[in-house]
């Protein structure tokens, strides 16, 4: 499940192997024969995981001064004071990505990850919050931060993975970023890791056995169950 292949994205991409050459001339830089060809293994302290549904960036600009607010919604008084914005050869992935990697904040964060566009985006006053749980389908592990917190995905989780880790990450008394300077469009796929979770909802909504396997569920030590169970009754509120 979605799950468990974060879980080993988290596990595994955790380093790099860089192919060291011998330089042109015969010598190293500092004056002596090299070693010879060899790989250099360079540890990754972050890793991006994205959801294949992914399909649009934009950046969310404040409105102009001669551009007249309006409400989204009048019921819940969302007002629109941003636009988005894509122009037409911008690389949008790439602008969005390095936002967030260029944050002075992200070394503290153990999660980051982006505003999920659901019509609502352009109601956002802030580019930036911290410490937000909502946080899914695209995100950045700080792979060091993870370490130092002893967190990890729950790889049993068949829905909600992502929020999960957040949820571990606040509760443990780590920090997320969430930047809403960028917003991402997602497609709603009747196929994919939940599809078969989304399917067996019924009446009554999600169950905790659509999130977990009971078997699974019961193989957890306790602190993980409790923590599951604190999952769906977010999930159900």
């Amino acid at each position: 499940g979605p799950g468990f292949m974060r879980w080993v994205i988290q596990k595994v991409c955790t380093k790099a192997h860089v192919w060291l050459g011998r330089p042109k001339g015969g010598e190293g830089g500092d004056g002596f024969a090299p070693a010879g060809n060899r790989w250099q293994v360079r540890r990754l302290p972050y890793v991006w995981i994205a959801d294949d549904g992914i399909s649009m960036f934009y950046r969310l600009a404040a409105l102009g001064p001669q551009t007249e607010a309006t409400y989204i919604s009048e019921r819940t008084g969302a007002q629109r004071v941003k636009e988005r914005q894509a122009p037409e050869g911008a690389h949008m992935f790439n602008d969005a990505f390095m936002a967030v990697q260029r944050h002075t904040f992200l070394p503290r964060c153990a999660v980051a990850g982006f505003l999920r566009d659901d019509g609502t985006a352009v109601c956002k006053k802030m580019d930036w919050k911290s410490d937000e749980l909502s946080l899914y389908k695209i995100v950045l592990l700080n792979l060091t931060e993870l370490r130092r917190l002893n967190l990890e995905y729950q790889r049993d989780l068949q829905m909600y993975e992502d929020i999960c880790l957040t949820f571990q990450v606040i509760r443990e008394g780590g920090h997320t970023l969430k930047c809403q300077s960028f917003c991402y469009w997602a497609s709603h796929s009747q196929q994919g890791g939940c599809s078969d979770q989304r399917k067996k909802r019924g009446e009554a909504g999600t169950l905790l056995d659509d999130l977990m396997a009971p078997s699974a569920y019961k193989r957890l030590a306790i602190s993980q169950q409790t923590m599951v169970r604190e999952l769906h009754t977010w999930v159900r509120s």
